[in-house]
């Protein structure tokens, strides 16, 4: 629950945690709850909302995302898994030595994601300012599930003074098509079919300076979203809905953050048959 609200998008929140409302009762809810609220700053409120994909609206009913609510828990449940490991909080990423790791396990593919990017945040913005970022990953199925965040955080990169390098192990219409989308300022993106270092669909990876993040979705949710990119040829076609089934299945998701220069030097070679790597 929110506490404390005080802007108008607090007490629409509020309003809607109980379940959905038509959008006049809303409305008048939040005057109520929050007097001298101009019209127009609700119905501004709403339509970001809905555009952060927070909210959704259906014949003037407005309610909570059930798969914004969904990412919100499995979250929370991350975080509080993860801050329940005592031995090395992921704060001391950092304080890892050449060769050192730590590993976590994840039910879904979909919690795997929501850590990561918590994780690819934190350390980016304390990545070394002379060493490029590097991505991989077989398919961006991440901007299908949540291309709002997504692109934001495209954007980001595309806009930092260091490089990021992006590649897409596959040539699927969809892949191409968000290759060209977000291809722009100091974001370089390449998709191509040849066979990585370690060629599997189920294999992810960043790097930051000898800092490596590694993922590994489950074999059977991998095959499932391969299955996906080829079914569907365009981002406008896309059934949000049944990726979401497919990254919320039960299996096994590991994550790895190491400290491994030996194997970042193999994967940045790799990336420069595709980049003037800075």
């Amino acid at each position: 629950m929110l506490t404390e609200p005080k802007t108008v998008e607090d007490f629409v929140m509020i309003c809607l945690q109980k379940g959905p409302l038509p959008k006049a009762q809303l409305i008048e809810k939040v005057m109520k709850s929050r007097p001298k609220t101009a019209l127009q700053s609700i119905y501004q409120e709403i339509r970001k909302l809905k555009t952060m994909e927070i909210v959704v609206i259906r014949k003037d009913i407005i309610s909570l995302s059930s798969i914004w609510v969904h990412d919100m828990m499995n979250y929370f449940h991350a975080a509080q898994s993860f801050l329940a490991d005592t031995t090395l909080p992921y704060e001391n990423y950092r304080n890892l030595k050449e060769g050192e790791r730590v590993s976590y396990t994840f039910q879904t593919a979909e919690q795997l994601d929501i850590f990561w990017g918590h994780i690819f945040i934190l350390i980016n913005q304390t990545a070394p300012a002379n060493e490029s970022t590097i991505l991989f990953h077989p398919h961006e199925w991440f901007f299908v599930a949540r291309h709002v965040s997504e692109e934001k955080l495209y954007n980001d990169l595309s806009n930092q003074k260091r490089p990021t390098y992006v590649i897409t192990n596959n040539r699927e219409s969809l892949d191409l098509e968000i290759v060209k989308k977000y291809k722009k300022g100091s974001l370089e993106w390449h998709s191509t079919n040849d066979n990585f270092l370690w060629k599997k669909d189920d294999y992810y990876c960043s790097s930051f300076g000898d800092i490596l993040v590694e993922g590994w979705v489950d074999k059977k949710t991998s095959v499932e979203i391969h299955d996906y990119f080829k079914r569907y040829t365009s981002l406008a076609e896309c059934d949000t809905q049944e990726l979401h089934r497919i990254i919320t299945r039960k299996g096994k998701n590991k994550l790895i953050i190491s400290r491994n220069r030996k194997r970042v030097q193999k994967i940045r070679t790799w990336f420069a048959k595709y980049f003037l790597i800075k």
